[in-house]
């Protein structure tokens, strides 16, 4: 339904915060220059007159391990207050792509049209022009901004998580 994330968009979240506390390599931009270096430009597939970055490693071992000594416990919290506090949706773009945020200048995403919102930009990391967070309203931003908060304030003050999961104010957020 639009309004809302998609599941899919939630994922890339994830990822992208993943990246930054270095704990998820950037298997696309290696599997670019992987590809540039060995003469491979059939990674980039056009269809219908466009083109795809379709671009990732095969060499799994490119991440190594991760020096990240955070508890998942400790992730999960640091995730909400990212979103919350740190990233400027206002001009920054989501991008696992790139393996670290964007500014929306850089995408032409920096003001809304008539038919596409960029209040939340999340960009597709194969169909870079696509921004998944075009459907975000501010209603929808603000309700998403709530959940952010409560969630750390709950898990940041020791609250256990199936608390969290039970206790919302926007149980269904369809019927909103």
């Amino acid at each position: 339904r639009s309004g809302f994330l998609s599941s899919y968009t939630f994922s890339l979240l994830v990822v992208q915060f993943l990246q930054l506390e270095t704990i998820l390599p950037n298997l696309q931009m290696e599997g670019r220059q992987e590809a540039e270096r060995l003469g491979r430009p059939e990674l980039k597939v056009s269809c219908r007159n466009e083109e795809f970055d379709c671009y990732f490693s095969e060499d799994m071992s490119l991440g190594g391990r991760s020096q990240n000594a955070k508890s998942v416990g400790q992730l999960f919290i640091e995730f909400f207050l990212y979103y919350l506090r740190r990233f400027r949706f206002k001009d920054m773009v989501v991008s696992v792509r790139n393996g670290s945020p964007i500014e929306k200048v850089t995408k032409g995403w920096e003001s809304s049209t008539s038919t596409t919102r960029h209040i939340m930009s999340i960009e597709d990391p194969f169909e870079v022009d696509l921004d998944l967070g075009r459907y975000i309203t501010g209603k929808t931003r603000r309700i998403l901004m709530q959940e952010l908060e409560r969630a750390y304030n709950i898990l940041s003050s020791g609250g256990r998580l199936n608390f969290l999961l039970l206790d919302s104010q926007f149980t269904d957020p369809w019927m909103h």
